[in-house]
């Protein structure tokens, strides 16, 4: 279905490997070592699935409570990670600061800073969780515009909550730009709920495109900003910078 997708519509669409939070993990996994994981990924990468070769270990998940099997499979996607050179995509519960641990498995494990992304950074921009992981020199991913709901405090818990606007999130870029953090920030719209998508009252998949550029032109972000931002960082976190 990826490769139909990616023939008819002209997109580049690439494949991820590993496994995604706790919940969703199958009970095979807990039998396997993190050598077993790590070579699953790496089939996966190096020989494909039914043809198609998946080019980014992740959206690795992380859950609100970080378990130790989660933990596993991070650990694993460092070792597929040196065996590969694919970068590691990240997915963090959006209103958690887990992201500074999985940095610092994965940066332990001996990945370098350029090839991790950790995203959902932007529910509620807290800044010093932001600053502090692009110190540690991995890519942030703000991934959540088109996302500015108001969550009832009923439904809160630890690990959701409220949304900040898309106008928060395009503020906040800009002044990570102006901190001289641009090559680290990668921009996205996570679609993963029905209201997201056009048919069900959202924006769609090309909002960041068509809404949030002149949003962020308007906030005084350059053309050149921007292709840096959408094109140049994923491909270099992807691919691996030219030295």
């Amino acid at each position: 279905m990826l490769k139909r997708i990616s023939e008819e519509t002209g997109i580049n669409v690439i494949m991820g490997t590993g496994f995604y939070v706790d919940s969703t993990h199958p009970a095979a996994l807990a039998e396997m070592s993190e050598n077993d994981i790590a070579e699953m990924m790496c089939r996966e990468i190096n020989e494909g699935v039914d043809g198609v070769k998946a080019g980014v270990i992740g959206e690795i998940g992380i859950s609100e409570i970080f378990s130790e099997a989660e933990r596993r499979v991070l650990r694993a996607s460092a070792i597929a990670h040196k065996k590969t050179g694919a970068g590691v995509l990240v997915h963090i519960n959006p209103w958690t600061e887990n992201g500074r641990e999985a940095a610092k498995i994965l940066l332990d494990g001996g990945v370098s800073p350029e090839r991790i992304a950790i995203s959902h950074i932007d529910v509620e921009n807290r800044e010093e969780y932001i600053f502090d992981l692009l110190d540690k020199g991995v890519y942030v991913e703000f991934d959540n515009f088109g996302k500015e709901y108001y969550v009832e405090a009923e439904a809160r818990r630890d690990g959701y909550g409220c949304f900040v606007s898309d106008v928060e999130r395009v503020k906040l870029v800009k002044k990570l730009i102006d901190k001289g953090y641009i090559n680290q920030l990668l921009l996205s719209c996570d679609v993963c709920l029905k209201t997201l998508l056009r048919t069900y009252g959202g924006w769609g998949y090309d909002h960041v495109l068509l809404n949030i550029v002149p949003m962020m032109k308007e906030e005084g972000i350059t053309d050149e900003m921007i292709e840096t931002m959408l094109v140049k960082n994923p491909a270099d976190f992807l691919c691996g910078k030219e030295v």
